[in-house]
């Protein structure tokens, strides 16, 4: 089967500062190629507000991350349970704050996320102009697998972006386990303020397989 491939050109990676990409056209090919895990540090002014209002009231979370008055300790109960004990959650509100925004980031640059699935859905399932590169081609039949950005290439991402800004994780022993507590936890928090800044039954049903999935490191 056919697929495509879309080639990146690294202009720049500096600390702090936005990377630079020019995609080439797609080209055809017989066999797929991994997509590239592209670095960013970007700050989301929105999703920032938000993520600082869900911890100064942390009544709010605590149900599905535990923490706080909870008497659980900080992890990832909105999908079975886990809890973090890899070091990262030992990091600041600050450096998890600065972790989400690039997150989320890198979902939005691939139209995942439920921006990816409501412009899709929207569009009778066709692919949008920045379909993510991560969706598994032959299984992307629907809105939800067109926009989900598999755990593999979270992992990617996160593995190379706490590298880049994170001491503690360079530091750490369990960086696997770090890494998987990242990949829930943030897209966790993600989906916290997705239901904050617009609450519907579809929104919840679509965080709640967004977790089932990582949680099963699909």
């Amino acid at each position: 089967m056919k697929t495509y491939i879309r080639s990146t050109i690294l202009i720049a990676i500096l600390p702090g500062l936005l990377v630079n990409i020019c995609w080439t056209p797609a080209v055809q090919a017989e066999t797929k190629t991994e997509p590239q895990i592209v670095i960013q540090s970007t700050n989301q002014p929105v999703l920032r507000l938000h993520l600082d209002k869900l911890f100064a009231d942390y009544k709010s979370i605590e149900g599905v991350r535990g923490g706080g008055n909870s008497k659980k300790p900080v992890g990832q109960y909105l999908v079975g349970q886990t809890q973090y004990r890899s070091g990262y959650e030992k990091l600041t509100q600050k450096e998890l704050i600065e972790w989400y925004q690039a997150l989320f980031t890198f979902q939005k640059e691939h139209a995942g996320g439920w921006r990816g699935f409501k412009q899709i859905a929207e569009s009778k399932n066709e692919l949008p102009s920045d379909v993510t590169l991560f969706a598994e081609q032959n299984a992307a039949t629907g809105a939800m697998e067109k926009s989900f950005i598999p755990y593999k290439y979270q992992a990617q991402y996160a593995k190379k972006w706490f590298e880049m800004y994170s001491k503690p994780y360079r530091d750490a022993v369990m960086k696997d386990w770090w890494i998987n507590d990242a990949i829930l936890d943030g897209n966790l928090m993600i989906g916290r303020v997705h239901l904050k800044i617009a609450p519907s039954a579809d929104g919840v049903a679509y965080e709640d397989a967004v977790m089932s999935s990582l949680q099963k490191k699909e």
